[in-house]
């Protein structure tokens, strides 16, 4: 290689990599090797570099120091490649401890041939060499392709290796054929044992003079394993970056050196010139935070490079972070529970309940990913969303809480594990699978506090004054927060969400929106909804600085025909409903551990890797459902993973065990737990899938291309056959059994014809009624026994044939709540039924089943709960859901309503175990309250006067109990009186409890009490403004349409926090609310449906109060307005007979007198 080919080269480098890198070059040509990088000549970790260190080599090999070097298990360095092992085999290494008596005979032949080696590679352009090639367009920016490599690697074996050191050109070849297995090699050990059983070492001249074979096979043994580890691990080390990018499955990819570094420092740069960065002096650096500084790492990825930290703290740092860690982690868990089932298999189930509503209609799907998630995170509003979910749902300070634990792996009750626990009161503790813990009072046990202002100065410090290192220097992070780090996590998934709630809620109450991460999913069947989140992709969403790469988001918006996308490892089919896992990518070897780890024996490490390898197989049920997932896909699936656990375990024998070596026993074992732990799941998996497609055969759920057929209408004129007959009970109830199970399966048109079929087909035979009313009136008065004979007669016929179907299906397991169930649909159905004649048929259908039901849900058969929070965790979790008047907003909340001076009661049906019906919240104060929050006020009021630290509840200034809020859970019950029961059985149990309490009232909403408002208002706004206020309020809204300012101004609440426009309307408001609630009836009784509901249960309208319910669901009912109905229990009965018998209201005087003026206004 001249100099003038070398110097042509330079402008090409410049152009490439910069001046920086030019100047490198002439350097290394030059001997002057710059300060601080790595070159031919510099030194690395304390080791010389390729010249001097075969230098040494030869040296060490004279000095007999390189004998005592362990070939056995050696690792190789950072570029990540196998480990190399040598293997005795065959006597050849028997002396491998030992010193060889022979190795001076061929040290002078060896010595030469090592300064020539030395002597080329000082002489060879390395970096001259790797500039030469071409940056390929598919790979990342630097990154040298598997032919480069390879020729790179066989240049410097042609050019600098000596052919007098491995011999003949046999020899040589077997070097290279070797070396480029050990490049590609992935995490398994690599042996030198079969190349250094096939060298001819007769045709190795500088062994010749070495008389026993065995010593020349450790001689060349010593050569070997220094060319590999040591020469190759320098070239790899000093001129190229070998390094597995953060994924599983990635194979490990080879990098130009130079390149890599003049990206890390253009990065570095720009982010510094962006303001991401803030170089710090190292002296100042070292003042500003005692911790230990994380590293700075940079992985390669295809739009450029991926900072991430590596966190470097001592003890008593890593603990104090674990504790936050672990506070913050299990409070947004609190806040967020995680849904059942994966995220995975909702999205499967989402598209499969659509096909079957909706059939062919279009779903469209975008997918898309956040850009730099971590890095584009703004830190002020990150510690501003962090701050108030600390505020909202922690106290001041945290306590901790010794538990005993027993993880599922402890054989006995008494193995149990020790382990403190901060904030148990407030928010469950994070445990492994199915372990089981409880509270204890060990002695002498010390309490850790933390305090809330500590948790956010700590996150307050992670975020603002993050100090990064990078190399030698410093730098402070202004933007984002450091990936890497076990705190960035948790803080990320609480910036997104609240993204999500806030800017997000708009797309969910159109479609689903999934996420997991950084990756979003959304699917809606509104296209206009999937551009305008198409477009906020290419857009983002500036408020949060968050932006989506555009380069990975995916659509169907462009083509209908695009029925497939891919998310989280999954390929999902919008129009066949399939799913399959994905396993396109790196092949299992990359994805291996295969080394043999100390403190395991090998069998048993064996078997947990295996295990390990069913979760990524991605086989679970919902994969293999025969009844969506067609059998070709199905068997395409199963061989895939297959084909990869076969790979895999392949891979594990070969590289864990000596297969010359294994008896049959082990072979034995092994397979046994193969079997244990990957077929017998794979197959568990597969009957599983199997039984739910039995048992949809036998319960008539047929496969998908009839799974939401329509009922046969045989097999309900089979069942009414029956009827008549003389046939076992347990035949016709497996075919009701069988119809319950096909009517669940059908689609919800399918549903609605099988209730019109019904109500039509099998209602009363009104010719027949009208015969036997003839005969009935013909019949002589005296012929007594005749006449009961024929009305019983008619009273049979009177009943509809579908009652004593609706009475079959109720004897069922379940089948009680299959009828309420039935019966919603029958109610959705009328509601939207617009035909007068076919609703009066379905009607009757609907009194039948309210008829039965009401004979079966009456008070006697119902039992009354009260839930608390050792409750069970479905029980609670229910009351969550079923909560609509204040919604619960997470686990905190919810123990707070069923905690001291609260009280929550259910009635439950026998026959429907374990589910609630209706649901009524008790508060327990000293007076009766106004607003929502004097709730919580009057619970702070008795807290205080507590003068003991006695956690029970303090009985003595407890006066009023309040019911805040009433839910019924089933909607098939409608019309059934439950709630009025469930009242009247509390009201005694805490009076019962308490019986200092004299106050009994509700705190009630007022239902469409906004929509009311508003139309009187369009009609006529003189009937609820006299004409000063209308005045004043068109002068504050500044229009003189006030119906339509109204309307706008009522859509939320931040109309509540004007007090002006607060004190224009609380007077004409609190009138109209009074006039509403008393005056305005339906069929002679109070329109409002709540009032209604109090007053039959004889309560009297006590008191109307104003801006109760500032919430957004209180200001769109009621324009923030709430109602105490007052409870005297002496007056109820009278009360509820004077309302239901007489039409008449009971109502306090501050009522009357509201009433009043809004009357005097209204005859004006």
């Amino acid at each position: 290689m001249n100099d003038t080919s070398e110097n042509s080269n330079f402008v090409e480098i410049r152009k490439r990599h910069g001046p920086d890198v030019v100047k490198r070059s002439i350097d290394i040509i030059s001997g002057k090797p710059e300060s601080g990088q790595a070159s031919a000549s510099s030194t690395s970790k304390g080791e010389v570099s390729h010249p001097r260190s075969i230098s040494k080599f030869a040296f060490d090999f004279k000095t007999k120091k390189i004998i005592t070097q362990n070939l056995n298990g050696m690792k190789c360095h950072e570029h990540k490649a196998a480990t190399l092992i040598l293997k005795e085999d065959r006597g050849f290494l028997n002396i491998l401890n030992k010193k060889s008596p022979e190795y001076k005979s061929c040290h002078l032949h060896l010595s030469s041939i090592m300064l020539m080696f030395a002597k080329k590679s000082r002489q060879f352009r390395y970096n001259i060499f790797l500039d030469r090639f071409s940056q390929d367009k598919y790979l990342l920016e630097g990154q040298l392709s598997q032919k480069q490599v390879y020729e790179f690697f066989s240049k410097i074996l042609y050019h600098i290796v000596p052919n007098q050191l491995f011999g003949s050109k046999t020899n040589n070849a077997k070097i290279k054929r070797t070396l480029r297995q050990y490049l590609e090699s992935g995490s398994e050990e690599f042996t030198l044992e079969k190349l250094l059983l096939s060298m001819d070492i007769d045709s190795i001249n500088w062994l010749d003079k070495v008389s026993l074979k065995s010593n020349k096979m450790y001689l060349l043994a010593q050569v070997l394993y220094w060319f590999f580890d040591k020469f190759i691990w320098h070239i790899i080390y000093s001129y190229l970056y070998c390094e597995k990018p953060q994924a599983a499955n990635y194979e490990k990819i080879i990098i130009h050196r130079w390149i890599k570094r003049g990206t890390i420092h253009q990065h570095m740069l720009n982010k510094t010139r962006e303001n991401v960065y803030e170089p710090i002096p190292n002296d100042e650096a070292k003042t500003i935070d005692g911790s230990l500084v994380p590293k700075l790492r940079f992985y390669a990825k295809k739009s450029g490079l991926r900072p991430v930290l590596v966190k470097r703290t001592d003890e008593s740092q890593k603990k104090q972070s674990k504790i936050f860690q672990n506070i913050l982690k299990r409070l947004y868990l609190s806040t967020n529970p995680p849904q059942k089932p994966h995220i995975t298999q909702r999205i499967w189930e989402e598209i499969c309940n659509f096909r079957q509503v909706n059939g062919d209609k279009p779903l469209w799907f975008v997918c898309c990913d956040i850009k730099d998630a971590y890095g584009s995170i703004i830190q002020n509003k990150l510690l501003e969303v962090a701050g108030k979910l600390l505020d909202d749902n922690l106290p001041e300070v945290l306590t901790s809480k010794p538990i005993a634990l027993l993880r599922p792996t402890r054989e006995t009750l008494t193995d149990f594990v020790e382990y403190e626990c901060l904030g148990l009161d407030y928010f469950p503790p994070l445990l492994p699978s199915s372990s089981l813990y409880c509270p204890i009072n060990p002695p002498n046990k010390y309490t850790t506090i933390v305090s809330r202002e500590e948790i956010k100065q700590f996150i307050k410090d992670e975020v603002l004054n993050k100090l990064v290192r990078l190399r030698s220097k410093y730098f402070k992070l202004k933007q984002g927060i450091g990936q890497g780090l076990p705190l960035s996590a948790v803080l990320s998934e609480i910036y997104y969400n609240d993204m999500e709630v806030q800017e997000l809620q708009k797309f969910k109450n159109l479609g689903s929106l999934y996420r997991y991460v950084d990756d979003f999913l959304y699917l809606t069947d509104n296209r206009e909804a999937a551009e305008k989140f198409w477009k906020m992709t290419q857009t983002g969403i500036q408020s949060y600085n968050c932006n989506f790469k555009i380069e990975k988001s995916l659509s169907n918006l462009d083509s209908v025909d695009k029925e497939e996308f891919s998310y989280l490892g999954f390929c999902y089919n919008i129009k066949t409903m399939e799913v399959r896992p994905d396993y396109s990518g790196v092949p299992v070897r990359y994805s291996l551990k295969m080394n043999k780890e100390t403190g395991y024996k090998l069998l048993n490490l064996f078997i947990r890797r295996i295990s390990k390898f069913m979760g990524l197989l991605k086989l679970y049920t919902f994969v293999l459902d025969p009844r969506i997932i067609s059998k070709k896909t199905i068997i395409k699936t199963i061989r895939a993973a297959a084909k990869m656990s076969a790979e895999r375990c392949f891979l594990l024998l070969f590289n864990m065990f000596d297969i010359k070596k294994l008896d049959r026993r082990l072979f034995f074992k092994i397979f046994l737990s193969i079997k244990k732990t990957s077929i017998k799941p794979l197959l568990k998996t597969c009957n599983d899938s199997l039984k739910v497609e039995d048992s949809a055969s036998k319960h008539l759920n047929p496969p998908k291309n009839t799974l939401h057929a329509p009922i046969n209408e045989d097999l309900v004129d089979e069942i009414f056959k029956f009827k008549e007959t003389n046939i076992s009970n347990w035949i016709i109830e497996n075919k009701v059994e069988l119809l319950c199970c096909l009517y669940k399966n059908l689609s919800i048109e399918s549903k609605q014809d099988f209730l019109w079929a019904l109500a039509l087909k099998y209602a009363v035979d009104h010719k027949h009624i009208q015969n036997l009313a003839d005969k009935i009136s013909s019949t002589q008065e005296e012929n007594y026994q005749k006449l009961l004979t024929r009305e019983n007669i008619l009273k049979k016929a009177l009943t509809p044939r579908y009652h004593w179907l609706f009475v079959l299906m109720g004897r069922l397991e379940g089948g009680v709540k299959f009828l309420v169930d039935l019966r919603t649909d029958v109610l959705e159905l009328l509601s939207e039924s617009t035909d007068g004649e076919k609703s009066a048929i379905m009607q009757q259908l609907n009194l039948t089943l309210h008829d039965l039901l009401l004979l079966w849900f009456s008070v006697g058969f119902l039992h009354l709960e009260r839930i608390t929070w050792q409750s069970s965790c479905d029980m609670l979790q229910k009351i969550s859901d079923y909560e609509a008047i204040h919604p619960i907003k997470n686990w905190i909340d919810l123990k707070r309503r069923v905690g001291p001076y609260r009280r929550c009661y259910i009635f439950t049906h026998p026959s429907m175990p374990r589910e609630p019906l209706v649901v009524l919240h008790t508060a327990l104060c000293d007076v009766i309250p106004e607003t929502v929050k004097g709730i919580e006020e009057a619970e702070k009021r008795i807290v205080e006067k507590t003068t003991t630290l006695s956690i029970q509840e303090n009985v003595n200034h407890i006066k009023a109990a309040v019911f805040y809020s009433i839910a019924t859970t089933q909607k098939g019950l409608k019309g059934i009186e439950l709630g009025n029961y469930l009242i009247k059985e509390v009201a005694k149990e805490v009076i019962r409890e308490f019986p200092m309490i004299d106050q009994l009232s509700s705190l009630s909403p007022i239902p469409k009490f906004r929509l009311w408002l508003l139309d009187n208002i369009k009609q006529d706004p003189t009937a609820i403004f006299t004409e000063d206020e209308l005045i004043n309020i068109k002068n504050i809204l500044s229009t003189d349409d006030i119906f339509l300012a109204l309307k706008k101004l009522f859509n939320n609440s931040l109309w509540m926090n004007d007090k002006h426009i607060v004190s224009e309307l609380k007077e004409p408001l609190m009138r109209a609310c009074a006039w509403y609630l008393y005056r305005e009836k339906r069929r002679n009784y109070a329109l409002n449906a709540v009032a209604n509901f109090h007053l039959r249960n004889g309560a009297v309208m006590w008191r109307i109060n104003w801006m109760a319910d500032p919430s957004p669901r209180g200001s769109e009912h009621s324009c923030g307005l709430m109602v105490n109905y007052r409870y005297f229990l002496s007056e109820t009965e009278d009360n509820s007979r004077n309302y239901i018998e007489g039409n008449k209201i009971k109502a306090s005087e501050g009522v009357i007198a509201l009433v009043e003026k809004a009357e005097k206004l209204r005859n004006k």
